[in-house]
C-alpha cells in the first residue's frame, strides 16, 4: 500500500558525507519500520520500537531500518529501544530517517542498553519543514563501544529543534556522539544539551556542530556540554563548534 511512498523517501533523509555505514545497513538491511503518521493526527499513547539482540554462541549483526514521516500537524511521541539481554559479542547497525512535514512535532526518544561486550553504532537523518518542531533524547548506557550520529536539518522557516543527550559509562565502555545541527532558513530555534557522566575507565567523546548558512538570519541557537568525571581513570574528548555564515544571529555555546 505504501510502496510509492517508501520508494520516495527512503534513502533522502539521512545523508552524512563519506559515511560507510549507512550504505552498509541500506545494503544489508532486512528488518525494520514504517511509520507514517496522517495530517493532522494527534497520537496520544507513546509508540514504542524494541529491538531485542539476544544470548548467541557466535558473533552477529543486525541491520534495522527505520522510515518515519510525520504528516502536517501532527503530532506524536516515538520510543526508539536497543536491548540486550545477554553479554555476547554483537554488533548493531541501525538506520533511522524521518521527514517532518509543515506544523508537525515529534517527540523522540532513543535508548541504548546493549550488551557491555557489543557494538552500537547508529545514524539519525531528519529533515524538518515549515513550522516543525522536533525534539530528540538519546540515551546511551550499554554497549562496549557505542557511537551515534545525529543530523537535523531545518529546510524552512519557524522551526524549533533540540538535540539533548545523556551517556552512562564505566568500566572499559566507550560513547562516541557526533550531531550536527544545519541552518538553511531564517527564524529558527535549536537547542542541544549533551551530560556525560564517566566512571571507572569509561571514556566518552561528544562533538556538537551547529552549521549556520548565510541565508538563515535571525537564527537563535544554543549549545552545551557538560561532563562529570566520577574517577581518576575517566577520559572525556569535548568538541563544541559554531559556524555562522550570517550576520544578525543569537549563538552560543
Amino acid at each position: 500500500k505504501y510502496a510509492g511512498v517508501i520508494e520516495k523517501e527512503l534513502g533522502q533523509h539521512a545523508v552524512i558525507e563519506n559515511d560507510p555505514f549507512i550504505p552498509l545497513n541500506t545494503a544489508l538491511s532486512q528488518d525494520g519500520v514504517f511509520l507514517s503518521i496522517p495530517k493532522d493526527t494527534k497520537v496520544e499513547q507513546p509508540i514504542h520500537l524494541v529491538y531485542l539482540s539476544t544470548r548467541q554462541a557466535e558473533p552477529y549483526f543486525t541491520t534495522p531500518r527505520n522510515l518515519i514521516i510525520a504528516g502536517s500537524f501532527s503530532k506524536f511521541t516515538l520510543v526508539e529501544d536497543y536491548i540486550g539481554l545477554g553479554q555476547n559479542v554483537y554488533l548493531t547497525v541501525p538506520v533511522t530517517e524521518i521527514k517532518m512535514h509543515e506544523g508537525a512535532s515529534m517527540l523522540h526518544i532513543k535508548l541504548q542498553r546493549e550488551s557491555k561486550n557489543a557494538f552500537h553504532i547508529s545514524r539519525i537523518g531528519t529533515d524538518l519543514y515549515k513550522h516543525s518542531t522536533y525534539e530528540s533524547y538519546s540515551i546511551q548506557i550499554g554497549s562496549r563501544l557505542s557511537r551515534n550520529d545525529v543530523l537535523a536539518s531545518l529546510k524552512e522557516e519557524e522551526i524549533d529543534c533540540t538535540l539533548d543527550g545523556l551517556v552512562l559509562v564505566n568500566d572499559n565502555q566507550l560513547s562516541d556522539t557526533h550531531t550536527k545541527i544545519d541552518h538553511f532558513k531564517p527564524h529558527c530555534t535549536s537547542h542541544q544539551l549533551h551530560k556525560c557522566i564517566i566512571d571507572g575507565y569509561g571514556h566518552s567523546v561528544f562533538n556538537g556542530k551547529i552549521y549556520v548558512h548565510q541565508a538563515a538570519q535571525k537564527t537563535d541557537s544554543f549549545q552545551e556540554n557538560r561532563n562529570i568525571l566520577l574517577s581518576e581513570h575517566g577520559n572525556v574528548d569535548t568538541k563544541p563548534q559554531l559556524e555562522i555564515f550570517a550576520d544578525d544571529v543569537k549563538c552560543s555555546h
